[in-house]
């Protein structure tokens, strides 16, 4: 909920997905990203913040927690 109640400007790492990658992440599905993205970072959907996961190698693994997965 931490990353959700923070501004965008406010994260280093940041990746903006599309209605189907939403959808996915929600699932806790991994998303593909840049590889030149490292570490935690926020997942946004439409300018605001949805959740986090981490990246490594152009994959991101969700960190929703698996109550609030649909």
């Amino acid at each position: 909920h931490l990353f959700m109640a923070l501004k965008n400007d406010s994260f280093l790492n940041s990746f903006e997905v599309d209605e189907s990658d939403a959808i996915k992440f929600y699932k806790g599905e991994t998303l593909t990203c840049p590889a030149n993205i490292k570490g935690y970072c926020a997942v946004t959907f439409c300018g605001l913040c949805i959740g986090f996961a981490k990246a490594s190698g152009g994959v991101l693994k969700n960190h929703l927690p698996k109550g609030l997965r649909i």
